[in-house]
């Protein structure tokens, strides 16, 4: 145990010996209490699970938390499924390597399924829509449950923005549209997707496969989830 707690705290004095040096380089002032503009601090819980992550993550606008990787440990999918279910807020699940472009979301996409998942998640979203360059609403046949089409979605935004574009494709339902989702977002361009997570159910995607299950597994590109 105490060789465990010992290694735990190297880890975290890492963390932060890491984060600091970030803050450094792009000029972000590390705990000088601004009111306004970014500033950095750093936080350890002690014996905290990821409830605890999603806890903390109520008071904050949005929650950046790298995507799962098939070969390492960390970052935990029970830390961003904790985020994305208990959290309340949205988070921006940032790839392995980072984006080639120096600007976030010059081109959205927005991958619409008629779901209460993806409009709560527009919804948070809104100032980066409004912002965007170019913002494309993505409909993907087999993995759209009752509600709005892709047509009346755009015609509601175009209420805030006049540019908006549709685009529609094909999938071989549920298990298929992840990768569908993925592969447009590459042809469009985009450097940011919105989505909803888990329309379906965890345990139904972890058996049968699911748009949310794939992208979190496979995208490349900065995700604003919520659910």
């Amino acid at each position: 145990m105490a060789g465990f707690e010992r290694e735990a705290r190297e880890r975290a004095m890492r963390a932060e010996t890491e984060f600091r040096a970030f803050c450094e380089a792009h000029g972000v002032p590390f705990d000088d209490g601004a009111a306004e503009g970014p500033s950095g601090s750093f936080r350890i819980e002690e014996g905290a699970g990821p409830g605890a992550l999603a806890a903390i993550a109520r008071a904050f606008d949005v929650t950046v938390q790298g995507r799962p990787r098939q070969d390492s440990p960390v970052p935990a999918m029970s830390a961003l499924e904790a985020l994305l279910f208990e959290s309340g807020r949205p988070v921006l699940v940032a790839p392995p390597e980072p984006p080639a472009g120096e600007v976030l979301g010059e081109t959205v996409v927005i991958a619409w399924n008629g779901g209460t998942e993806t409009a709560r998640t527009i919804a948070f979203a809104m100032p980066l829509i409004l912002a965007a360059k170019r913002v494309v609403v993505l409909t993907v046949s087999g993995a759209f449950v009752p509600g709005p089409s892709g047509a009346e979605l755009v015609a509601r935004l175009r209420r805030h923005r006049p540019d908006v574009e549709l685009v529609e494709r094909e999938s071989e339902g549920r298990a298929a549209a992840g990768a569908a989702i993925l592969q447009a977002v590459h042809e469009l361009g985009g450097d940011l997707l919105l989505k909803g997570a888990y329309t379906t159910s965890r345990l139904r995607q972890l058996i049968f496969g699911g748009a949310t299950s794939f992208l979190l597994v496979n995208a490349d590109v900065p995700m604003i989830m919520a659910n």
